[in-house]
């Protein structure tokens, strides 16, 4: 294994050291995808393995999971604090003992009842571990990044895991639990990217959320330390490339993003490989 590749789509990684490495910003490299909440779609439910490997078998790719706690303490996976829309079960997720999430079944994109349940963490990091690289979304509010970065590290998942804060201490607070690991940090203006850099946090442990209104110098102001930046396609721009085309993903990508937050895997991967044959300093390079 070279210092570069990380395993099978070179997202893999067995190290800290790898995971540093293969979230590492260099010039050149080609835009890398996350599939949000697995990019589920018709026929798939949101944090469910069944997405989260169709999303890996369209086009290698990152992977965000929300995670949330049980009324008996077990971590699953699972976007809004209620149960309703995307399962067949109704109330507060944290009112509900693990067995009996067990029993509903997941909603796909439609509301229709799937063969599918509820996951839990353990699950998707073992189906993660020696394939890809897992964006954690805490839900439960910043007391709950202790447990659950707890939970990782016994199961030695710390070496493919990234924690998403939206809010400087949080992001403090993140790496102070889990000092050598990487942390997702919000960077969308010149304040907050300077919030991010100033941290005390080294910057071989941080990755950047961006949206629109980023200016261009944010951007060259986290490259140049290294930095990756996440754009997040999901809802609005996946939805209007279906009838807008692919074009909609070149302005983000041309500005500066480095990693597609995506409902849709096979289009983003699409937009991805347009835009590279375009621009020709993508041309010959590595995926990672």
């Amino acid at each position: 294994m070279s210092g570069e590749t990380c395993g099978d789509g070179d997202l893999a990684c067995a190290t800290i050291a790898q995971l540093r490495e293969v979230l590492r910003w260099r010039p050149g490299r080609r835009p890398l995808l996350l599939a949000h909440r697995g990019a589920p779609d018709d026929k798939h439910a949101e944090n469910c393995l069944a997405t989260y490997e169709a999303a890996w078998r369209a086009a290698p790719c990152f992977i965000e999971v929300d995670v949330r706690a049980t009324a008996d303490g077990v971590f699953v996976l699972h976007h809004d604090a209620k149960l309703d829309r995307t399962t067949t079960g109704t109330g507060l997720l944290s009112e509900h003992g693990f067995e009996q999430l067990r029993a509903l079944r997941l909603r796909d994109m439609r509301g229709r009842p799937t063969e599918y349940r509820v996951e839990t963490l353990a699950d998707v990091l073992e189906w993660a571990r020696g394939r890809t690289v897992v964006f954690l979304d805490v839900k439960d509010g910043p007391e709950a990044f202790e447990p659950v970065l707890r939970f990782v590290g016994r199961r030695e998942a710390h070496t493919f895991c990234v924690t998403l804060t939206y809010e400087i201490a949080d992001t403090v607070a993140v790496h102070q639990i889990a000092p050598e690991a990487p942390v997702y940090g919000r960077a969308t203006n010149e304040a907050f990217a300077s919030e991010l850099l100033e941290s005390g946090i080294p910057h071989d442990r941080l990755v950047a959320w961006i949206h629109d209104e980023t200016p261009p110098g944010v951007f060259d102001l986290l490259h140049a330390e290294g930095i990756l930046t996440t754009y997040g396609t999901f809802l609005e721009v996946d939805r209007r490339a279906a009838t807008e085309g692919l074009g909609l993903y070149d302005a983000r990508l041309a500005k500066g993003a480095d990693i597609l937050n995506t409902d849709n895997v096979p289009r983003a991967t699409a937009a991805v490989e347009a835009f590279i044959r375009s621009h020709t300093r993508w041309q010959g390079s590595s995926p990672t």
